[in-house]
């Protein structure tokens, strides 16, 4: 035990600090532990460095590109407006795309076909009685000698002038004429006045679309800039129509041009403009002069999809139905069978 003791007192001599805690103190031998723990040579202090370092880093470089961002404002801002450019002219090409399927187009050729087809039959076949039996079918066989005739025709027509119009092409467009011969055949002498008149209105609304929309091309941007989405108002069913005014012969001298009262002070401007773009692109005005003014007219109703379609600056706001209050009846005035007690003089 002795020897034991001798080896554990041996291995703490006089020059070995031993540290005592008191509480609420640190030990001296503490204090020089930990200082050398922070010594400037330590991992840590070279971590921190490079934090700062870096942060300092990160500020310069934000710095820089604030900086590159307010020099390139003005870029961005050219970048932008081409951009809302390009969305306007892919708006306008989608909605041309979108017109020009909704209703197939005839080709010249085709329309020719048509022609041909009606000119030969009204002006050769009728004159010498052959003409169709509108009360049978296309295919029946008291219509075989006219159709016969008119494929004949149309295939000489086609190979003397090289086109490529088949037995087939020229049947099927036969038949829609006779459809549609069919069809007027029945109507009354007031029903095909009737129609003659939607076809003028038609006709006309069809010319004004496409010289407008030429126009339109024309000077697209110097338009848009002064009325905002007027592309949309460049539709055949917005054209407006026009009515014969006749003098006292009975002879037509003037045409009426019939607003739709659906058009806004805005959106009758922006016609206005068109028009005379329009007018002043020609060298020569010619036809029956035409008369604007508040007096003509036409009562017309966009559909909700219209409404929503056309820009508001050019459309008359609908009224909304007035809310009716109902104001009490005071012409019999209600009396009370209880009066009340006069004040007693005192």
């Amino acid at each position: 035990m002795d020897d034991n003791f001798d080896d554990f007192t041996g291995r703490y001599d006089s020059s070995t600090a031993i540290p005592v805690q008191v509480p609420g103190r640190t030990t001296l031998g503490s204090l020089e532990n930990r200082t050398s723990t922070f010594s400037s040579n330590s991992t840590l202090w070279t971590e921190i460095g490079k934090m700062h370092s870096w942060i300092s880093t990160a500020k310069t470089k934000f710095t820089h590109f604030e900086k590159l961002v307010e020099s390139q404002a003005g870029i961005i801002d050219a970048i932008n407006k081409r951009n809302a450019e390009l969305e306007q002219e892919v708006l306008e090409l989608k909605h041309q795309v979108a017109k020009n399927t909704e209703k197939k187009t005839r080709s010249p050729r085709d329309k020719f076909l048509s022609s041909t087809l009606r000119s030969h039959y009204k002006g050769k076949m009728v004159p010498k009685g052959a003409i169709w039996s509108f009360d049978y079918d296309f295919d029946h066989e008291e219509n075989s000698m006219v159709k016969t005739a008119l494929v004949s025709y149309a295939l000489k027509t086609a190979d003397d002038l090289g086109y490529n119009w088949t037995t087939e092409v020229i049947e099927e467009k036969l038949a829609a004429i006779f459809k549609n011969a069919r069809y007027r055949n029945k109507l009354t002498a007031q029903q095909q006045e009737t129609e003659k008149q939607k076809s003028q209105k038609r006709s006309i609304r069809n010319k004004k679309y496409h010289e407008r929309q030429k126009i339109y091309q024309k000077n697209r941007e110097a338009l848009l800039a002064e009325f905002k989405d007027c592309h949309r108002l460049i539709e055949r069913d917005l054209m407006s129509d026009e009515e014969d005014l006749y003098d006292e012969w009975e002879v037509v001298e003037e045409k009426a041009v019939l607003c739709p009262s659906w058009r806004s002070e805005e959106g009758k401007k922006f016609y206005s403009k068109l028009d005379d773009m329009l007018h002043q692109s020609k060298k020569r005005i010619t036809g029956v002069k035409r008369v604007r003014g508040d007096q003509y007219f036409t009562e017309k109703i966009l559909s909700e999809g219209q409404r929503t379609r056309l820009p508001s600056w050019a459309i008359v706001p609908l009224l909304e139905p007035s809310v009716l209050s109902v104001q009490p009846d005071n012409s019999e005035q209600h009396i009370s069978p209880v009066q009340p007690e006069a004040l007693s003089e005192q």
